[in-house]
């Protein structure tokens, strides 16, 4: 399919061609099978339908016959041929970009910790994407940092910001509170500490381990992201943690996987749970989510409010198709 855009074709021209090569009512699952065989046999099914797509060259009836001159090399001074550079492959996976006009400080958190709209984290950035959005970056880091340090020592994501608006004010514009915590931290956080003085005190010593039974998913995911009882955030065990605790890690895997691909897609923490809830019943347990969790994992049978949206659509996008196609 790249290669056929390569080629010229659009994106939807050359889905439409295979789908007409290998006929439309067929699988998934029997197209991928039937191209592996023809990608060894030099595309005998899709060569017809290729060279029929293919543009003509424009010109008149007379101009058939006549040759188009041949294109001269050209040579340096010293003798050798000049070839032009290749293009560069475009990137692979989510590509590293800043938003220009951030609404909110929850939004800032959200494109530091997981990005948005299918953009790399901000806290994934190589030095080189550092550099190419220098400013920006520079801008927001101290309040990365900080918000950080605020979750390391106990509190959730929303108490960290609610806090940082109490002491800079919640009609402070965005830019002024980043200019006005740049200032703070040299003075040694003067606003934040007179109410809460235990901020710039991370714990340490962390344990490696999981909650017995957690009550809500809400809990489940704070384990995760953050760690629950002064215990080690789950997404930082390494591979030894990890097998220290593989029954519970693994139950509940798939939840933590799901969350986080909805929240990179654009919803909120609170958003994406109360999804889950919806699709698994906002009656049952978490042991019981979790079960069915991990049952449409392994079969791929995600509920419809679950399923990951459309290339190009964010999450939020596809759920306000699918209301409009209910009303």
């Amino acid at each position: 399919c790249a290669d056929m855009i390569k080629d010229g074709m659009s994106v939807d021209v050359a889905i439409d061609t295979i789908y007409r090569a290998y006929a439309p009512a067929t699988s998934i699952t029997v197209i991928c099978k039937k191209m592996g065989i023809d990608k060894k046999e030099g595309w005998p099914t899709l060569s017809p339908l290729l060279q029929k797509e293919a543009p003509e060259e424009e010109g008149s009836p007379g101009e058939s016959n006549v040759t188009k001159p041949t294109p001269v090399e050209k040579v340096s001074p010293g003798g050798n041929k000049v070839t032009k550079p290749k293009p560069r492959p475009p990137p692979k996976g989510p590509f590293a970009a800043l938003s220009e006009n951030p609404s909110t400080l929850n939004d800032l958190w959200i494109e530091y910790r997981f990005g948005i709209s299918g953009r790399k984290a901000a806290k994934d950035f190589t030095r080189a994407e550092k550099e190419e959005f220098k400013s920006q970056y520079c801008a927001r880091r101290h309040f990365w940092l900080k918000c950080a340090e605020m979750i390391g020592c106990g509190m959730t994501p929303d108490a960290a910001i609610d806090a940082i608006y109490r002491a800079y004010g919640r009609r402070t514009s965005i830019t002024n509170i980043l200019k006005q915590i740049k200032i703070d931290r040299k003075e040694g956080w003067p606003r934040l500490s007179e109410k809460n003085p235990s901020l710039h005190t991370p714990k340490t010593g962390l344990k490696s381990e999981l909650s017995n039974r957690p009550k809500t998913l809400q809990e489940l995911w704070k384990e995760y992201d953050f760690g629950l009882d002064g215990n080690k955030a789950a997404k930082k065990f390494d591979a030894q943690e990890r097998g220290a605790v593989k029954h519970l890690y693994c139950f509940r895997l798939p939840f933590w996987t799901k969350c986080a691909e909805m929240i990179r897609c654009g919803m909120t923490e609170e958003e994406a749970i109360d999804t889950i809830y919806q699709a698994y019943g906002v009656s049952s347990s978490v042991t019981m989510i979790l079960k069915k969790m991990r049952i449409d994992k392994r079969d791929c049978s995600w509920p419809y409010a679950l399923q990951p949206p459309n290339a190009g659509i964010t999450w939020r996008q596809s759920e306000g198709a699918n209301k409009e196609e209910s009303t």
